[in-house]
């Protein structure tokens, strides 16, 4: 299996403009799940109620870690696009 770099600059170009794509459409979707968690409330008694709400935070963070590496990825393929010849790739 060859690198995504490997082939012409334009061939290039296209794989790390489909991957931006991609990343971000899973960047919407994990802002669309973070947003759709239920908020904690201090209504919690029952034991598991405090672990359904302890899941919840889990899964929060978890989620915002995968944002964290998905905007990271984005910046990626951003200054690897960048590294392209003028005019390559600059469609968007």
């Amino acid at each position: 299996m060859g690198s995504i770099f490997d082939g012409p600059d334009t061939d290039v170009a296209a794989r790390l403009a489909e991957q931006r794509a991609a990343i971000l459409g899973l960047l919407s979707d994990v802002e669309v799940g973070t947003a759709s968690l239920p908020t904690e409330g201090t209504f919690w008694r029952s034991d598991s109620q405090r672990t359904y709400a302890a899941r919840l935070t889990e899964l929060r963070e978890a989620l915002v870690r995968a944002w964290r590496q998905l905007d990271a990825a984005v910046d990626a393929v951003d200054r690897a696009r960048a590294r392209l010849p003028p005019g390559v790739g600059a469609d968007g």
